[in-house]
């Protein structure tokens, strides 16, 4: 029974120390900790509690507001980012005016950004108002178009004067690192932000940014006023100038840059093959290339994916051919199908001694009987797969150069939407014989031009499908027979963009005009003029005839002669 006791008075010794103990811990005043009620009532507590001590007494543990949105709104305020911020010695009362000990208002918020624009609205501009900003017109311009908070936080705003004191980059990027953008006189909005990872990785890492910025610095933020989007990629090629002229000079010369200056939607220009921020050093990686132009062309790149050299390509195999090999990288110009062949040939060098080897008449092995094929057809036409089209293509004459349908345009004062009307006249799709003829009748009156013919594919997407050697069309007949499979095109250029091409009568190509109007064309067995037959058949019999006339006449006067040769 003793012991029973000793144990139970043990035991209330034992919580009456604890209770003693908890007792103390909560008579100790801490900043933003209820007080006991040992000490005073909680009412009386409110009343001497600072509006710091009142507030942090919630506002201290992790407290989260569910927004609309989804979004969560982290309500925990640190105390000690307050103290060391530009705002250290307000209490909280000064920017929330709206709460106070008894009044504790409850706001519906829709999501973050309305809460940071309404914040901005109601407590920042109180004391920063639109006429203080102007003062900065820099900062007022920005903050049209970004709310306080997005740039400065919540609480632990820095004054202004620390960021003077970094690198140039990094005192650009105080602001540039956050999502703030630019509004056009438009209405267009571009963003402004900058990362620095992109910089830091990018050819340009050891360049500051008023290096290209020209006339921005720690000290100067001029206000630019732009018109557009276009406007300021416009000015932005001016920028890349500074450094990369030549670069620059090639570009404005290229299809490129007349599809951009004509405002043509996602037409390339510096800013949108090399970006703003992350330009990436060149690399000898040409598959990167590649993907580069498959983001705007994507058909021709699948095309090319077809071809020997994208195989090469994939090998890893030295001076395998990307697009720039035939296209360029900056001085982008399209590769007419009239003169492709110059483009293989920049490569292909010793090509017309390979196709001597096997291009040729038995048993002459001539040079000329290459040239012949190189003039009448494209590559393409059998290193390529597609339909094959013999195309007729109008070329000024004296300046060996095709004919623009501008060109064109002008000098038979027809409207451009209107030429090929004008030549198909009887409107079937399909130029005739004698609308051809006529029509280029018309054209020689007032210009020397003439029609240039080769054999080449229709589809000029096809021309990305190079076929290996093995593949490619070493049949004559395919060509030379009368029941080779060509559709007749005419074609007439339209500078920096796609050629105009019109079905033509394949039967033009058997007429006695196509001697002297169509240039450096004849295929044997394909282009059948009757006319050139019969004369060919007239020559060959005179020719006999000739021959044989003088072999008989030889014959029968060999008494007569014979006689003469001995005197009598």
């Amino acid at each position: 029974m003793k012991r029973k006791t000793l144990y139970f008075s043990f035991l209330i010794l034992s919580l009456f120390l604890l209770a003693t103990s908890l007792v103390a811990a909560t008579s100790k005043k801490v900043v933003g900790s209820l007080p006991s009620k040992e000490d005073f009532s909680l009412k009386e507590w409110k009343q001497k509690a600072s509006f710091d001590e009142y507030c942090m007494s919630c506002h201290k543990i992790d407290l989260k507001k569910n927004l609309k949105s989804g979004e969560t709104l982290d309500l925990k305020v640190n105390l000690n980012e307050i103290k060391q911020s530009v705002h250290g010695k307000f209490q909280c009362i000064i920017c929330h005016s709206d709460f106070s000990k008894t009044k504790h208002p409850t706001y519906n918020f829709k999501n973050k950004r309305e809460y940071a624009v309404t914040l901005s609205k109601t407590i920042c501009q109180k004391c920063h108002t639109d006429a203080s900003l102007k003062r900065n017109p820099v900062h007022y311009n920005i903050s049209k178009t970004a709310s306080c908070i997005e740039c400065h936080g919540y609480h632990g705003v820095k004054p202004a004067k620390i960021a003077k004191h970094l690198p140039e980059n990094q005192y650009c990027l105080t602001c540039h690192s956050r999502n703030i953008t630019k509004k056009f006189e438009n209405g267009e909005v571009l963003s402004v932000r900058v990362d620095g990872a992109h910089l830091l990785n990018s050819v340009h890492k050891d360049l500051k940014c008023s290096d290209c910025h020209k006339g921005y610095s720690k000290t100067e933020h001029p206000i630019k006023k732009i018109a557009s989007l276009k406007e300021y990629r416009k000015q932005a090629i001016e920028v890349c100038k500074q450094c990369h002229t030549k670069e620059t000079e090639q570009f404005n010369k290229s299809i490129h840059a007349k599809a951009f200056y004509q405002g043509k939607e996602n037409a390339p220009d510096c800013l949108k093959c090399h970006d703003y921020h992350k330009v990436a050093r060149i690399l000898p990686n040409n598959e990167l290339k590649l993907n580069l132009c498959a983001s705007c062309h994507g058909e021709e790149a699948k095309a090319y994916k077809e071809s020997i050299h994208f195989k090469a390509l994939s090998e890893a195999k030295p001076n395998a051919p990307n697009c720039s090999n035939c296209h360029k990288a900056h001085d982008v110009l399209p590769i007419n199908m009239a003169n492709l062949n110059d483009s293989c040939l920049a490569c292909h060098k010793d090509s017309k001694k390979a196709h001597n080897k096997w291009l040729y008449n038995p048993p002459f092995t001539l040079e000329s009987f290459v040239d012949v094929h190189f003039k009448g057809s494209s590559c393409s036409a059998c290193h390529a797969k597609g339909e094959k089209a013999v195309i007729l293509t109008l070329v000024n004459k004296d300046k060996k150069t095709p004919f623009t349908i501008d060109e064109l345009s002008k000098v038979l004062n027809w409207d451009v939407e209107q030429v090929v009307e004008k030549i198909d006249f009887n409107k079937d799709g399909l130029i005739q014989e004698k609308e051809l003829w006529e029509f280029l009748g018309t054209v020689k009156q007032k210009v020397k031009v003439e029609l240039k013919g080769r054999i080449d594919i229709t589809n000029p997407n096809d021309a990305h499908k190079i076929l290996s050697k093995k593949e490619a069309i070493k049949d004559c007949a395919v060509c030379h027979s009368s029941e080779a499979k060509f559709v007749g095109v005419l074609e007439i250029n339209k500078e920096g963009e796609k050629t105009l091409k019109t079905s033509v009568d394949r039967k033009v190509l058997n007429s006695f005009y196509a001697i002297p109007n169509v240039k450096d064309f004849y295929v044997l067995g394909l282009s059948r003029i009757s006319v050139l037959d019969v004369l060919f058949v007239l020559a060959v019999v005179c020719g006999l005839g000739f021959g044989l006339g003088h072999l008989g006449l030889r014959i029968i006067t060999t008494p007569i002669r014979r006689k003469r040769r001995e005197g009598k």
